[in-house]
Parts: structure tokens; C-alpha cells; sequence
């Protein structure tokens, strides 16, 4: 059975497609266990993508949903501060905080990726961008 907001099929995509790809079972609000974690690995990379993901779920847990997003983004931030400040670090959201606006840009496929049509948005989309409707 599979629960609402169940993120195990997309790990075990990336552990099947990706080379090297390592997922670590830790609790994003066990800041001692995330400070060691990034202390002893020095990653490369850091994608965070970890949240609390159901939206609807949330309203019924504020307290455990704000610990989750903004607490353990936190903890991760600062141990990659402390232990791997080179490391560039990927903060991932949907459009629930960013609302639909970007899907209004066009795309374009290119051979390994998608990006922008624009030029405009070659860098990322600025922080002055509209995060709802118009």
C-alpha cells in the first residue's frame, strides 16, 4: 500500500539512473545526525528535495510540517556552512511556494535538458517574479 506523499518510487528512480547515487535515511530535523552526516561525507553536491511533501497533510501537522521544511533546511544549510562551504547546495520547492507563474515560460528541449526559450531566464527566474496570477 502505497501512502499519500510517499517518496519512495522517486528514490528508487535515482538509486536505479543515476551512477554514484547514494540516499541517506536520516531525519532532516536530527541536526547532530545532519551536522555528522555532511562532516563526514564533504559532498560534492548537496540537492535538498527532502520536505514534508503533502500539502493537504500539513494543515493537519503545522507544527511537525514547519520542523521538516524550515528547521531541517536550516540544518542542513549550516552544516554544509561548517563542513563544506565549497559545495554547491540545491534547494528545491514546488509550485505551492512559487505558484504557477513559471510554468508560463516557454521551454525548450535541448539534447540532455530542458531550459528556458528566453534568455531572459538563463540564470534562473529572479526574485521579482510574480508567484501568482496575474
Amino acid at each position: 500500500m502505497v501512502l499519500k506523499g510517499d517518496t519512495r518510487w522517486n528514490q528508487r528512480r535515482l538509486e536505479s539512473k543515476i551512477k554514484g547515487f547514494v540516499h541517506h535515511e536520516i531525519d532532516i530535523r536530527d541536526r547532530t545526525g545532519i551536522l555528522d552526516l555532511i562532516d563526514s561525507l564533504k559532498p560534492d553536491a548537496i540537492a535538498h528535495a527532502a520536505a514534508q511533501p503533502s500539502h493537504d497533510r500539513a494543515a493537519a501537522i503545522p507544527f511537525d510540517d514547519f520542523d521538516t521544511n524550515a528547521v531541517g533546511t536550516l540544518n542542513l544549510l549550516e552544516a554544509t556552512r561548517k563542513f563544506a562551504p565549497e559545495t554547491p547546495f540545491v534547494h528545491m520547492s514546488t509550485n505551492k511556494v512559487y505558484g504557477d507563474a513559471p510554468n508560463e515560460i516557454p521551454m525548450v528541449e535541448l539534447e540532455t535538458r530542458w531550459d528556458y526559450a528566453d534568455s531572459t531566464y538563463q540564470h534562473g527566474i529572479p526574485e521579482s517574479f510574480r508567484i501568482d496570477q496575474i
